[in-house]
């Protein structure tokens, strides 16, 4: 059974939901999409837990409503989708260290005598 939470902020009523996996597989999807060059860098990195699209992916709020509301409130509710998926939340983070580890490693190149 798909577990949700409601919180109210002003006059919203808004659910906060666990996401099912065809879900996730279109965020995931859609993340790869924009790291092939359509990256929207301010809904990406605007709030510090969750980016817009996964705030519209672990509730059921529209757009229309997010443009309703005031940063610290989109923050609340990424809070409260943090702490409702601690499983998909903890394992997105553990990919970004991955990946924030491998860009820090020196790029190798090959000693192989190149054949002319």
């Amino acid at each position: 059974m798909r577990r949700e939470k409601k919180i109210t902020i002003r006059e919203h009523e808004i659910t906060i939901r666990e996401p099912l996996a065809g879900e996730l597989l279109g965020l995931l999807k859609q993340a790869k999409e924009q790291d092939c060059g359509s990256q929207d860098i301010f809904g990406d990195h605007v709030l510090v837990d969750v980016s817009f699209l996964e705030l519209q992916t672990f509730t059921d709020m529209t757009r229309e409503t997010m443009d309703t509301l005031t940063l610290s409130e989109l923050a609340e509710i990424g809070k409260g989708c943090v702490e409702f998926n601690p499983l998909f939340f903890g394992w997105r983070d553990k990919v970004i260290q991955a990946g924030q580890r491998l860009l820090q490693q020196p790029f190798a190149t090959s000693n192989a005598p190149h054949s002319a």
